[in-house]
């Protein structure tokens, strides 16, 4: 429902400085008119000029754009968008767009100024010129890793105290509401992002900050532009804001309080908000606002609460607010950012241009060298048919298989492909060969098979935070060839000329990865799961390196799709754009299920396709297919849990070891696997390698 015209009074909450009440007006779009603009434009300080005028948006709960406000230091108007409906409304937006947003006059300050330009297109054709950053002035730094409260902290210094607790629930309000009192935290958003400029000393620096002009773009770059932003937005807002902490071991010193953390998707991260749940010696429960340090190893974490935690018990920890970018998307937001300001061409890169957009008069660059000649195909285990055109492929190295795409369904021998080109294209002289998956998991299946076949000549690079004091255990047989990030400054002495690197997609992203890179240029991009990836992932690695002159996509479209993309349609595989998928190739033969279950999931997933090996050893078993009534599943964290389906298999499981059978359970989600556990436990039964979530059975 759309709020009546009001106007009223706020006062700003987030510096300590007088600043004498602020005028506020809500309308509609359809309702500016010029007299409402001019007043607005003319509360601004007649000097500097061009006017300064900064601007906020508020979003539905599906990230479109529903209402901006816009603000001088005594003036703010909040606007509420709408639909094209009519000339009154026609009239209302051109207004807008000619007296603020396009007015070459004006300066457009905000926070996350890329996001809010490309909603404003995206959503609502709006265009803007003279947008500036308010993060584009942090030394060494760039909009999307600063946060608005350290762009904030930086642009006042010591000038006048802030309020950081208001500052951060300013902006962790996002949603439009039309009520009058939680319209101020918008309002106020757009009032910071027009004051800071002003701040003396600060106003130069804000004049070397490259502007964002949407204005002078055409329709479809813009368009291609927004669409990778607002499917990394949408996933940013599915984030959940809090997170329950899984942790023992408590000790409390005063205000430090030390935990281990029992879980890695739920554990304890350096520099984040937590709320503690105490309970005193009387019995009383209540919150205790902390931050972690700086600094977390492995499971051990350190909290600095605002009170003294002794003689508390500690009864939960939650952390507060989404978990902050990785560097890749850290990365993806610069580059969008740079695009917006005309500093990257998006498309320029000739793998990125093939991929989104190849059009008809699409070529490869010259420089890119082109042969027939194909290196023999050397494998330790036999290739069926199949296999050794997939590796024959991912070898060649002319222009119509510059991109190789392969489709391979489960047991196919997608990791024996791999292998399988591996030990071919260095016994043909080639280096520069970089493995890559989504999942730590994933890449470690990789290494262990390399190394089962007797190839060692690579090394795994493994995040810190993911080995250490969590994972050491899945590295066992391979443990020699690893690189912990902790020891990326000492690339050149531990690389020691290996011509493969291993690592997931996102580890690309690295501040230190060029370390790596200057020794062994990447090449070649070999990316496994490729099903489970979006198409914008690939951006960050595919700006950073121009060496790459061969990519092969090795996944299977009917198996996990890149996360999120049920609530996000952005989102889509290298399976889903058709010019690539009409050229992949298939692994035919599966090897994992017996013969019966292969048939029966080759007809009703693969149209018949898939064939199944004949030797398999294990001969028409006894087969169920239990349909769970009511099971529906949760969200539990980071991940999914189903409480009916946990039931029937704690049935299935306390059946089969009365009876003295081997059985495994196998689960698609990591939370539902640890409550299978802790139910296995409770009931008596043997759990120790019982139950495995996907990745980790395969592996």
């Amino acid at each position: 429902m759309a709020p009546p015209p009001q106007t009223r009074t706020i006062l700003q909450n987030l510096v300590d400085k007088h600043q004498p009440p602020i005028k506020l007006h809500t309308l509609l779009e359809s309702k500016l008119t010029d007299e409402i603009l001019d007043e607005f434009l003319t509360s601004a300080p007649t000097h500097p000029n061009p006017i300064r005028i900064g601007i906020a948006p508020a979003y539905s709960p599906s990230d479109q754009l529903l209402a901006i406000a816009i603000a001088t230091e005594s003036r703010i108007l909040v606007i509420q968008l709408q639909k094209s409906k009519g000339d009154t409304l026609h009239r209302g937006r051109a207004l807008l767009l000619t007296k603020v947003l396009c007015n070459s006059d004006c300066m457009l300050y905000a926070f996350n100024i890329g996001q809010l330009a490309l909603s404003l297109f995206l959503d609502h054709g709006l265009r803007i010129v003279n947008g500036i950053s308010i993060e584009g002035i942090c030394p060494g730094s760039q909009e999307c890793i600063i946060s608005p409260l350290e762009a904030v902290q930086f642009a006042v210094g010591d000038q006048w105290p802030i309020y950081e607790d208001n500052i951060k629930a300013a902006f962790r309000e996002k949603i439009w509401d039309p009520t009058p009192a939680r319209q101020t935290p918008l309002a106020l958003k757009a009032w910071l992002a027009s004051f800071l400029p002003a701040i003396p000393d600060i106003e130069e620096r804000y004049n070397s900050v490259k502007r964002v002009n949407t204005k002078d773009k055409s329709d479809s770059e813009l368009a291609q532009i927004a669409q990778i932003a607002r499917a990394d937005q949408r996933l940013a807002s599915q984030r959940p804001a809090t997170s329950a902490n899984e942790f023992s071991a408590p000790s409390a010193n005063q205000k430090k309080l030390k935990v281990r953390s029992d879980r890695y998707q739920t554990r304890i991260q350096k520099s984040s908000e937590v709320q503690v749940t105490v309970r005193d010696e009387h019995g009383a429960t209540y919150q205790i606002h902390g931050q972690t340090a700086d600094r977390v190893l492995g499971r051990a974490a350190e909290l600095k609460a605002e009170t003294s935690l002794e003689g508390k018990t500690v009864m939960s920890i939650t952390s507060i607010g989404a978990d902050r970018a990785t560097n890749a998307e850290q990365q993806k937001a610069l580059y969008v950012l740079g695009a917006l300001q005309g500093q990257v061409n998006l498309f320029e890169n000739p793998f990125q241009k093939y991929i989104w957009c190849p059009g008809d008069d699409f070529s490869w660059p010259e420089s890119f060298e082109s042969s027939e000649e194909v290196p023999d195909i050397t494998a330790t285990l036999p290739l069926n048919d199949s296999q050794y055109r997939a590796v024959h492929d991912m070898l060649s190295n002319t222009n119509p298989t510059r991109v190789t795409v392969i489709q391979g369904p489960p047991g196919t021998g997608k990791t024996s492909v791999i292998a399988a080109f591996v030990c071919s294209a260095i016994a043909g002289g080639r280096r520069g060969i970089w493995l890559v998956a989504q999942t730590n998991v994933a890449v470690k299946n990789i290494a262990e098979k390399l190394a089962k076949i007797g190839f060692l000549d690579w090394k795994l690079l493994v995040s810190a935070d993911f080995h250490l004091g969590w994972h050491e255990h899945l590295y066992t047989a391979v443990n020699k060839n690893i690189i912990s990030s902790s020891n990326f400054k000492n690339a050149g002495k531990l690389l020691k000329g290996c011509p493969v690197i291993l690592c997931t997609l996102s580890m690309l992203s690295n501040p230190r990865i060029k370390g790596f890179t200057a020794l062994c240029p990447l090449t070649t991009l070999v990316v496994d799961e490729a099903s489970q990836i979006s198409i914008n992932d690939y951006i960050p690695a595919l700006q950073q390196f121009s060496s790459i002159r061969k990519m092969c996509f090795i996944g299977d479209d009917k198996q996990l799709p890149p996360f999120g993309q049920d609530e996000n349609e952005e989102l889509k595989s290298i399976f889903e754009i058709p010019h690539l998928r009409s050229d992949a190739l298939m692994l035919e033969i599966q090897y994992r299920m017996p013969p019966h279950i292969g048939d029966f999931i080759s007809e009703a997933v693969y149209d018949a396709q898939l064939a199944s090996n004949p030797l398999h050893p294990v001969k028409i078993p006894e087969s169920y297919f239990v349909d769970v009534e009511g099971g529906e599943e949760k969200r539990n964290g980071t991940s999914w849990m189903n409480a009916p389906e946990r039931q029937a298999v704690l049935k299935i499981a306390a059946k089969m070891q009365e009876e003295g059978k081997e059985y495994r359970i196998i689960t698609p989600y990591d939370a539902q696997r640890s409550l299978i556990e802790e139910d296995m436990k409770a009931m008596g039964l043997a759990w120790q390698d019982k139950c495995f979530n996907v990745d980790s059975f395969q592996g």
